[in-house]
């Protein structure tokens, strides 16, 4: 099934869309006073909502385009496809770093959990720090990602490829084409050794991120069990805990799960085509669920969301309906009890 680029542009510009409104009102909210006493944490929740705004634009702008041949795979971005700029030239290496950046952050989230329960005056007293170190390996972990997109793109696209492009008008291939491929066998029909390294690398790049936010909730599980904390906030600490859990697990399935995929299924030899399009797809939802689920389990955020929406009045209302039935039934028992 032939998925039109229409289809694409709806479905890409309306999870941008939402990824917009939802991220702005979290960083409305982030503002806010009541929002305090998230302390530091509020930093990092508003580089998430910064970062999830910047991944939504960029699918909407760019399109991309994942077709799964035979042991093989192409993309582009029909938006950057004859582009001819700096950003146009490379907006697919762009493209590449979304699938990652969102562990990369979620990596340096548990990190920051683990350490305000282990370490708090570390992360109280010198989260600038903390924060100078996780830009430092954000960095890194970004333009190593980079260099392994780029040794792909240029290793040109091989001719048996070239027809998967038919169905997006594209009926001859030039070199002014901005495609990028993964061809997994040579001209010989022999295993491209170069780049099963250059893949298994990447793989490796995006498993060292989980594999740093898995130690933390092991970590943080036997913190909970061994520090001394008062209650409110540990139920506090654990609240945020579950709330990462969940947020942790939206990525797993809408990016990992979909480029492990990508990465996997074609080595079968079967041709998939357009399934690829789907794995792409489903990696733009994230940005947009992000937000609304940071949002909705954090106490501290709620409050504010009812204001918005015109809940509060009438929470106020219905309050001041049961006190003033309270106050009428006690001038009843008392006016009962008097002789």
């Amino acid at each position: 099934m032939h998925i039109t680029i229409y289809v694409h542009l709806i479905f890409l510009r309306s999870a941008a869309l939402i990824s917009l409104v939802a991220n702005g009102l979290l960083l409305l909210l982030l503002y806010l006073r009541t929002s305090f006493p998230l302390g530091n944490y509020r930093f990092i929740l508003g580089s998430f909502a910064i970062a999830d705004i910047f991944v939504s634009l960029f699918h909407a702008w760019h399109i991309p385009i994942f077709i799964l041949g035979e042991y093989g795979y192409i993309f582009f971005g029909y938006g950057t496809l004859i582009k001819d700029t700096f950003v146009g030239r490379n907006a697919n290496i762009i493209y590449t770093t979304t699938f990652y950046l969102p562990f990369c952050l979620l990596c340096l989230h548990f990190l920051y959990r683990y350490l305000s329960l282990a370490r708090p005056r570390l992360v109280r007293e010198r989260f600038s720090h903390f924060a100078i170190a996780s830009g430092i390996y954000s960095i890194c972990y970004l333009a190593a990602n980079s260099l392994l997109s780029l040794y792909v793109r240029s290793r040109g696209v091989p001719e048996r490829f070239h027809g998967l492009l038919s169905a997006y008008g594209i009926q001859e291939w030039t070199e002014d084409l901005n495609v990028v491929a993964a061809n997994m066998l040579d001209e010989d029909n022999q295993a491209d050794r170069q780049l099963i390294v250059v893949m298994m690398a990447a793989s490796c790049l995006g498993g060292q991120t989980a594999l740093i936010s898995l130690i933390c909730i092991f970590k943080i599980s036997a913190a909970f069990k061994n520090s001394v904390l008062d209650i409110k906030i540990r139920q506090m600490h654990v609240h945020l805990f579950r709330a990462l859990l969940l947020q942790f697990t939206i990525p797993v399935l809408f990016s990992l799960v979909p480029m492990i995929a990508m990465f996997t299924l074609p080595t079968s030899g079967v041709y998939l085509g357009e399934l690829g399009n789907l794995f792409a797809m489903a990696t733009s939802v994230y940005p947009a669920l992000d937000p609304i689920l940071i949002i909705a389990f954090r106490k501290a955020l709620q409050r504010w969301v009812y204001v918005f929406f015109g809940k509060s009045a009438e929470i106020n209302e219905r309050n001041a309906l049961y006190q003033s039935r309270l106050r009428r039934s006690r001038l009843s028992a008392i006016s009962m009890n008097m002789p």
